[in-house]
């Protein structure tokens, strides 16, 4: 709800700071929105992608959105996905549209910008912003 907008536009906010400055940490986002994440992640991704099931090859409880440039391709995929819509898959339970934001939003800034989209909003592979 109302947490959740304030949230992403707190992410906003501090992606367009960032740009301003053009400097960010590639491997840092702030704990606030890491802990939005996790909580995200936590409940909806991670009981099919984790260490013991590696859905897709993917265990999310292993990687730390907090550092997302150690697995930047991997969490590339994750927005792509969050951002598409595709997962979690259909039948199984969803964030709303503002968490889905809020992910895809922190997981971007962790990457030191935001991941280039092209037209038919499928992210490009990261190139940093400048």
């Amino acid at each position: 709800g109302q947490t959740m907008r304030t949230l992403a536009a707190c992410v906003v906010g501090a992606g367009v700071a960032v740009a301003a400055v053009g400097q960010v940490d590639v491997h840092a986002a702030s704990a606030p929105d890491v802990e939005s994440v996790r909580a995200v992640l936590g409940r909806y991704c991670e009981t099919c992608h984790n260490e013991r099931l590696r859905t897709a090859g993917l265990a999310l409880d292993t990687m730390d959105p907090a550092r997302v440039g150690d697995h930047a391709a991997a969490w590339e995929k994750v927005v792509r996905k969050l951002r598409t819509g595709s997962m979690p898959p259909a039948g199984r339970p969803r964030p709303d549209e503002a968490a889905y934001a809020t992910v895809a939003a922190t997981l971007e800034t962790g990457h030191g910008g935001k991941v280039e989209t092209r037209g038919d909003h499928q992210p490009f592979p990261h190139t940093p912003s400048m």
